[in-house]
């Protein structure tokens, strides 16, 4: 979160943007805390922008890293499955030379 954020959650005020520009308010609200959300209000948008821009792209990561996972999994399981007497598979990625191993376990697959 950006440092206005943090000072209203430190004192126990949440803030969401709810369209429009404008913007919902939580928690121990004072006539003060008020005035200061009014005071700041584009300031905090424009948190809750970046917030919400660093979110999205930290879950366009991760779920591209699940999709990663479960082909490399799939991968090592088909290898596994083509070679009984190996009991580890390796892949590498071209691209950063990053290297994965999973383990057989008898039926389970260990990475």
């Amino acid at each position: 979160m950006g440092a206005l954020l943090d000072q209203f959650a430190a004192d126990g005020v949440g803030i969401e943007a709810v369209g429009d520009g404008k913007l919902r308010a939580s928690g121990r609200l004072t006539d003060p805390l008020r005035a200061a959300i009014r005071a700041h209000k584009a300031g905090l948008l424009a948190e809750l922008e970046a917030a919400n821009t660093e979110f999205s792209d930290t879950y366009s990561r991760a779920l591209e890293d699940d999709e990663n996972a479960s082909r490399r999994r799939s991968r090592a399981l088909a290898i596994l499955a083509e070679h009984p007497e190996r009991q580890i598979a390796s892949l590498q990625s071209r691209a950063t030379r990053r290297t994965w191993l999973w383990q057989s376990e008898g039926s389970r697959l260990v990475s």
